[in-house]
């Protein structure tokens, strides 16, 4: 049984390296969104479809290794049952310390879900006043390029 949880303890270490990793681009994500660079979020982006890769295989590898060797968790509750009820505070203090960093990830995903949200409807509102049309003062089509007939008639008369 030792190895076992050795062997355990080591996952959790690793996959809690790997969710502290994530987080942390994350809130990168969130500095980067702020200052709405798409260069840096393209770059950042292959940054984290390569610690979601990760974080899945680990992932996989703990549900296997928790179904061959009998344990029952369940990943929304602190509470952790190993090998036949017998609990290892060790094992437990992982698997929550896991589980808050988990958490973590899920707040700052959602807040950068609310400040993607937020860019969208700004930009959607300036879209709208900028392409609403103004009789011969529209500039812009609903394309988004210059119009021809009002910019000229304003270029040329500048």
């Amino acid at each position: 049984m030792e190895s076992k949880v050795g062997a355990l303890l080591g996952l959790f270490s690793r996959e809690s390296e790997a969710v502290s990793s994530f987080l942390g681009l994350l809130r990168e994500e969130q500095q980067v969104l702020g200052q709405e660079d798409s260069d840096a979020l393209e770059s950042l982006l292959v940054r984290k479809q390569l610690a979601i890769a990760e974080l899945r295989g680990i992932e996989a590898e703990r549900v296997e290794f928790f179904h061959l060797a009998g344990i029952a968790a369940d990943k929304d509750s602190e509470e952790i049952f190993l090998f036949a009820g017998d609990e290892s505070t060790e094992l437990s203090l992982a698997w929550i310390g896991l589980l808050k960093l988990v958490r973590q990830v899920h707040e700052q995903h959602e807040l950068n879900g609310q400040l993607i949200a937020a860019y969208q409807q700004k930009t959607g509102a300036a879209l709208a006043v900028l392409l609403r049309a103004h009789g011969d003062l529209n500039l812009y089509n609903k394309g988004g390029t210059a119009s021809p007939f009002s910019s000229r008639r304003l270029v040329d008369s500048a």
